[in-house]
């Protein structure tokens, strides 16, 4: 009798503890029968609520976390608010007047308005970098010190401890993104001592942590890799050096290598067989991996010092003419089509890097035109002329396509003058000083 007291006892209590539904009710004023939608920014979900003939409207749902919630009546402004897990918030709506205005008298209205001043903290617009990470530091502690003035404000002990965690963690965030501007101003990302201390000082065993920063400290890490190391290796290695258990290792590898792969992301000959490594670890389906294996070995063929894969064009005056004809001649590719508006969107730079070689002897700068007919690429000349050598393909690039595995224009490509490949996914001709780099390597 005891134990099956014990044991009602025990489920008394879980029943107790059980969180009680998050309540969102309150009033539209102005509507014209439109619903109410009602979102959360922590995967939550979105929510769409009838709003009654007398203007009410009720939500009732399990929101286990404090979580930043928006709410829209048709096409009005979206009005934010703040969701204290299993309290009754009330808001009214007030579409008459302008701008509409929101008035939260239930749950959440310090919340909310602590939220409201928060996302100025996280906020970047007319802010300007300084020169050293230091001064970065110190320019968001002191927003810190005066955020969590506001937090200390607040009635609720339970959001005191939740809007300090937020606090520090958008903190060290907001000094991570330092990192863009080393990046703008071409240094390497290891530049400053005072950031890399901070990098290093990054707790990732926590798992807001890892949802914050790992993914960008994987890329920090791979960019800093030491000159000739190949991109995939790299990036495997910091993973490895970063993320905290095996579970995820693992996990962040796969998804790696499957992206890497799918996208043709191979940089080396070793590079693909690491990740093809990676695959035949994590994946079991046979016709998946002989397709990823089938796909890195296409993909090793297309690195640069391996032979061009020849292919036929067709000129203006629809005569036969092949990729080796231009052997003895650095080629500069351009595949584009006239209903291409990215690919027209470069005609006019490559007009500047053809005028740039027009009189080379030992420099090809040709386009050549996927559209399906000659009227279509001829409409699209006279309207805006290039007057350097034009090609089209007899079955609107598909085999050219499918040689060099693309799917996608515009695209650009190099090869020097003995047919090896330079690049199959070249620089566009807006980078003009990339491009002229890679042909005058390649003469």
């Amino acid at each position: 009798m005891k134990k099956i007291l014990f044991i009602l006892c025990s489920l008394a209590a879980i029943v107790s503890c059980k969180q009680k539904p998050t309540v969102v009710e309150g009033t539209v004023k102005g509507g014209n029968g439109d619903p109410v939608l009602i979102s959360t920014v922590w995967n939550f979900g979105r929510d769409t609520v009838a709003v009654n003939p007398d203007g009410t409207f009720r939500l009732e749902k399990e929101i286990p976390e404090y979580t930043s919630a928006a709410i829209q009546v048709g096409n009005s402004k979206r009005l934010n608010f703040y969701i204290i897990p299993g309290k009754v918030h009330h808001l009214d709506v007030d579409l008459t007047t302008d701008p509409v205005s929101l008035s939260n008298t239930g749950a959440g209205v310090e919340e909310s308005e602590f939220y409201n001043y928060f996302s100025s903290f996280n906020s970047l617009t007319g802010y300007e970098f300084p020169s050293s990470f230091k001064e970065h530091s110190d320019n968001f502690d002191a927003r810190c010190a005066e955020a969590l003035e506001k937090v200390n404000a607040l009635s609720s002990g339970k959001s005191r401890r939740f809007f300090t965690e937020s606090v520090l963690n958008s903190r060290d965030f907001m000094k991570f993104t330092y990192i863009w501007q080393v990046q703008k101003r071409g240094q390497r990302l290891d530049s400053d001592p005072d950031f890399n201390s901070f990098f290093d000082s990054i707790d990732l065993s926590k798992e807001r942590n890892q949802k914050s920063f790992l993914s960008n400290m994987i890329v920090v890490k791979t960019e800093c890799r030491e000159q000739g190391t190949d991109y995939s290796l790299a990036y495997l290695d910091a993973i490895d050096q970063l993320a905290p258990t095996q579970v995820l290792r693992d996990s962040l590898k796969k998804s790696y290598a499957v992206k890497s792969i799918l996208n043709g992301e191979v940089f080396s000959a070793e590079g693909g067989e690491a990740l093809l490594s990676v695959v035949d670890a994590a994946l079991s389906d046979a016709d998946v991996l002989k397709d990823y294996h089938a796909r890195v070995e296409k993909a090793i063929s297309l690195l640069p010092g391996n032979d061009w894969l020849d292919f036929e064009l067709l000129d203006l005056d629809q005569k036969t003419v092949k990729l080796s004809d231009f052997k003895g001649k650095v080629v500069y590719i351009d595949f584009w089509a006239s209903w291409c508006i990215p690919c027209c969107l470069q005609i006019p730079y490559m007009k500047v890097l053809a005028d740039k070689y027009a009189g080379a002897e030992d420099v090809a700068t040709i386009s050549v035109s996927f559209d399906d007919s000659y009227s279509d690429m001829l409409k699209a000349l006279v309207h805006e002329p290039q007057d350097w050598p034009q090609y089209k393909t007899a079955d609107s690039g598909k085999t050219i396509m499918n040689l060099y595995g693309f799917r996608a224009i515009p695209r650009f490509m190099i090869f020097d003058k003995n047919g090896k490949i330079v690049s199959v996914d070249a620089p566009r001709p807006q980078s003009f000083n990339e491009c002229v780099a890679l042909i005058e390597g390649a003469r």
